[in-house]
């Protein structure tokens, strides 16, 4: 990003607590540039996605999806206590060109 100049990129990764951590934790280290969620690509991920299990459950990971996804969290939250997880491969191509070009909406 700091290469082209950018002071943000969207960024789409799985729904578990460490693709939750990832950004958070990239954005807190980084004051410069930041990343912002793909929210479009996580809402059709939630959508049409395939559920796997199981989920690694960490000490702050409701915490860290209200900062990160705050109006999937509650989604989110069930999905976690069904020990489920969902990996950003869950989502293929037909379904990324169904949701539409922009992926930070």
């Amino acid at each position: 990003m700091r290469v082209q100049q950018a002071d943000a990129a969207h960024y789409y990764g799985d729904i578990d607590p460490e693709g939750i951590r990832i950004p958070l934790k990239f954005n807190r280290l980084n004051a410069d540039v930041q990343l912002i969620a793909a929210r479009t690509l996580y809402e059709a991920l939630l959508l049409h996605g395939k559920r796997q299990g199981p989920v690694n459950r960490v000490f702050d990971d409701v915490t860290m999806v209200k900062q990160w996804l705050p109006e999937q969290a509650d989604t989110i939250e069930k999905l976690w206590d069904g020990r489920c997880r969902m990996a950003q491969e869950g989502l293929g191509l037909e379904q990324l060109l169904a949701s539409g070009s922009e992926a930070g909406a």
